[in-house]
C-alpha cells in the first residue's frame, strides 16, 4: 500500500497542473463599418480602394513625393532615430521578463556546498573536526491552477504589444519626418516669395518717390507704395524661424546634431505634391494593421491573464524540495546524502487581501476593455478625418492654382493700363497685393495636401 501512494499522487498533482482557473481571454471584435463614410461620399479618383488582399502592391507612401532627399532621411532616420532605439531596447526588456516568468514553471536547481571546522565537544568528543558538504539541491512549485502560467501568458502579450509600440514608433517617425521636410519646404518657399515680392514693391516705392520729386505722383501714392512693402517685411523673420525650427526638428529625428543639415537643407526646393493615389483598405483591414489597436488589445490579454492569476491564489500551493549530495568528515567515511519534501500551503484567512488583489485585477481587465473600445473609435474617427481634410486639402491646391494664374493676369492688365494712363497706380499696388496673398496661399496649400497626404497614411497604420 505505501508504494503505491506516491504514484498515485504523483498522478494527482500532474493532472492538476493542467488546470487554469479565472476568466478566459476572447479577442474583442473591434465592430468596424464595412467602408468608410467619406470614400462613400466621393468619387474622387485620388482615392483608390483595395482589400487587405492587395496589400502587397502597395508602394511606400512617401515615394508619392517623388523626392529623392526625403527618402534618403526617412531611410537615415530608420536606423539613426534614438526614438526608435528606444522602443527597440524596450522589446528586449520586456522579452526578458517574459524569460523571468517562464522560468517559475521549472524547478529551480542549485549548487551548495559546506565546510565547517570546530569543536562541538560531546558531539566530536572534545575533538577539533572538519565537516564538508557537496551537492545539488532542487525546489519547484507547482503550477496546481495556473497562476504562473496565465502570468507567463500576460508576459507574451506584453512582448507582442512592446513590439506593436515598436511599430508605432516607426510609423510614427516616418510620418514626423516627411511632415517636417514638407513644412520646411512650404516655409521656405513662402519666404522665397515673400522677399521677391518685397522686393518688387520696394522698387516701386522707389519708383513712386522718384515720380513725385518730378511732379507726376501724387503724397498719397508714395506713402501706399512704401505701405506695400513694410507690410511684407516682419512676415520674413517669422519665416526664417519656421525654417530653422524645421531644419533642426529634422537632424534630431535622424539623430544628428543641431546645424548637422543646415548646409543641406538651406536650398529651396518647391514643395513636394503626392502625385499618386491614396491605397484606401477598407476599415477592418486598417484596424488589424494599426500598431495603436494593436496594443490596446494586447493589454487587455495581459489585463485578462493577471486576472486568472490572481484568481488562482484562492486555491492551494504544493512545492516540492530535494538534495543530493556528499558528506565528508574528518576521522569518518565519506558517504552520499539526500533528501526529499514536500509541503502544501492553503490560504485560510487574510483579511479579504486575495478577493481584493482579484477585484482590482478585473477592474483593470474593464479598464483595458475600455481602453481597446475607445482606441478603435478614435481610429475610425482619425482616418475619416484626415481622408476628408486630404481631398478638400487638395481641392483647394487646385482652386488656387487656377486664382494665381487669374492674378497674374491681373496684374498684367493693371500694369498695362497704368503705363496707358488709363488707370490709378492705386491699382497697380492693388494688383499686386492680391497676386502675393494668393501665391502665399497656394504655397500652405501645397504643404496641407502633403501634410494632410502623411497623416491619412498614418492612420491608415502605413
Amino acid at each position: 500500500m505505501r508504494r503505491s501512494v506516491f504514484p498515485m499522487v504523483a498522478v494527482a498533482v500532474f493532472t492538476l497542473s493542467g488546470c487554469t482557473v479565472g476568466p478566459e481571454y476572447v479577442r474583442p471584435d473591434p465592430k468596424a463599418p464595412l467602408a468608410w463614410n467619406a470614400a462613400k461620399a466621393t468619387d474622387d479618383d485620388r482615392v483608390r480602394q483595395v482589400q487587405s488582399a492587395d496589400r502587397g502592391q502597395e508602394r511606400s507612401w512617401w515615394a508619392a513625393f517623388n523626392d529623392p532627399m526625403l527618402d534618403q532621411f526617412i531611410d537615415t532616420a530608420v536606423t539613426r532615430n534614438l526614438d526608435l532605439r528606444i522602443a527597440r531596447a524596450r522589446v528586449l526588456e520586456a522579452r526578458a521578463s517574459r524569460g523571468v516568468s517562464a522560468a517559475q514553471l521549472y524547478p529551480e536547481i542549485n549548487l551548495v556546498g559546506t565546510g565547517e571546522r570546530g569543536n562541538r565537544r560531546l558531539v566530536t568528543q572534545n575533538r577539533t573536526v572538519g565537516l564538508y558538504d557537496a551537492g545539488f539541491d532542487a525546489a519547484w512549485e507547482i503550477d496546481l491552477f495556473g497562476g504562473t502560467r496565465s502570468r507567463v501568458q500576460a508576459a507574451d502579450a506584453l512582448v507582442e504589444a512592446s513590439v506593436d509600440e515598436e511599430r508605432n514608433t516607426l510609423l510614427t517617425l516616418r510620418a514626423e519626418v516627411a511632415r517636417n521636410y514638407l513644412e520646411l519646404r512650404d516655409a521656405q518657399t513662402r519666404l522665397q516669395v515673400t522677399r521677391e515680392n518685397t522686393t518688387s514693391r520696394r522698387d516701386v516705392a522707389s519708383l513712386t518717390a522718384t515720380l513725385r520729386r518730378a511732379g507726376l505722383r501724387s503724397e498719397l501714392d508714395v506713402s501706399q507704395a512704401r505701405s506695400q512693402f513694410l507690410a511684407l517685411e516682419p512676415q520674413i523673420p517669422v519665416l526664417v524661424t519656421a525654417i530653422d525650427r524645421s531644419t533642426r526638428r529634422i537632424e534630431v529625428l535622424l539623430g544628428e546634431a543641431p546645424g548637422a543639415l543646415s548646409a543641406t537643407l538651406a536650398m529651396p526646393r518647391p514643395v513636394p505634391v503626392p502625385g499618386e493615389a491614396v491605397w484606401l483598405a477598407d476599415p477592418v483591414s486598417v484596424l488589424a494593421r494599426r500598431p495603436d489597436v494593436g496594443i490596446a488589445e494586447r493589454r487587455l490579454a495581459s489585463a485578462t491573464a493577471l486576472n486568472a492569476a490572481a484568481v488562482a491564489e484562492l486555491y492551494p500551493k504544493v512545492s516540492l524540495a530535494g538534495l543530493v549530495g556528499y558528506r565528508d568528515a574528518t576521522g569518518a567515511p565519506s558517504f552520499g546524502i539526500w533528501s526529499i519534501a514536500g509541503a502544501i500551503a492553503a490560504p485560510i484567512f487574510n483579511a479579504g487581501r486575495i478577493r481584493s488583489q482579484i477585484d482590482a485585477a478585473d477592474a483593470r481587465r474593464q479598464e483595458a476593455l475600455a481602453s481597446f473600445e475607445q482606441t478603435v473609435l478614435l481610429a475610425l474617427e482619425e482616418v475619416e478625418v484626415n481622408l476628408v481634410s486630404y481631398l478638400n486639402a487638395e481641392e483647394t491646391r487646385k482652386g488656387l492654382v487656377v486664382l494665381v494664374e487669374n492674378e497674374e493676369d491681373k496684374l498684367a492688365l493693371a500694369d498695362d493700363r497704368y503705363r496707358r494712363g488709363l488707370t490709378g497706380f492705386i491699382d497697380v499696388l492693388e494688383a499686386q497685393r492680391s497676386l502675393q496673398e494668393s501665391q502665399i496661399s497656394l504655397a500652405r496649400a501645397q504643404g496641407d495636401v502633403g501634410r494632410t497626404f502623411v497623416a491619412l497614411n498614418k492612420s491608415l497604420g502605413r
